[in-house]
């Protein structure tokens, strides 16, 4: 037992310190050689939106999810992100321990001036769900379509910037006593 506790610290470490990402970034999150109006400069900030978590874990941006992080989000979408396309978002778990969230408890941030600015949210329902080892959870960005056990539906309409999708998750023991990670996922959308 001990032995996991030392590599559930060990992999939080890691995680905390390359979570976040360096360098100049496309709002695809491809990297650009040239930082134009929709990039995002010389250092993307890694922000925490939730003050009860031990950790918190960017992705997207560039950026694959570090190789010993318990829990990331993703953004399958390789092309560029416009205010017309749809996309999802997937919770997945990096390990072989279960992660428990509220699906239906997202945040939408975007940056400006910056700082970050709330712009969605959904509301806690209460109900937690759970995605074991090579499980997922998506959710999908396109304004229609119905929310399952599977996917949560996001209605929202973007405007080109930059932004950060944000979901609190527990790892482990249940969402009352794992360990709580913030994943985050930046991303940017262009003009059409």
């Amino acid at each position: 037992m001990q032995r996991r506790s030392l590599l559930t610290a060990f992999a939080t470490g890691v995680a905390g310190i390359a979570g976040c990402v360096q360098g100049p970034l496309d709002a695809t999150g491809g990297r650009s050689s040239d930082p134009g109006s929709d990039s995002w400069g010389d250092t993307p900030p890694c922000p925490t939106f939730d003050p009860r978590v031990d950790r918190t874990v960017c992705t997207g941006a560039g950026q694959s999810a570090p190789t010993a992080t318990p829990v990331t989000l993703t953004l399958p979408a390789k092309a560029s992100i416009t205010p017309e396309t749809q996309f999802d978002v997937a919770l997945r778990p990096g390990g072989d321990e279960p992660v428990t969230f509220d699906p239906a408890a997202w945040g939408l941030y975007r940056y400006e001036d910056g700082e970050w600015r709330a712009v969605a949210s959904g509301q806690s329902t209460g109900r937690y769900a759970t995605v074991y080892p090579d499980e997922r959870h998506d959710w999908v960005f396109d304004g229609s379509g119905t929310t399952t056990e599977e996917k949560t539906v996001v209605r929202h309409s973007f405007a080109p910037g930059r932004y950060a999708f944000a979901v609190t998750a527990s790892v482990g023991r249940g969402w009352t006593f794992g360990d709580r990670f913030e994943c985050v996922v930046l991303f940017g959308v262009r003009e059409s």
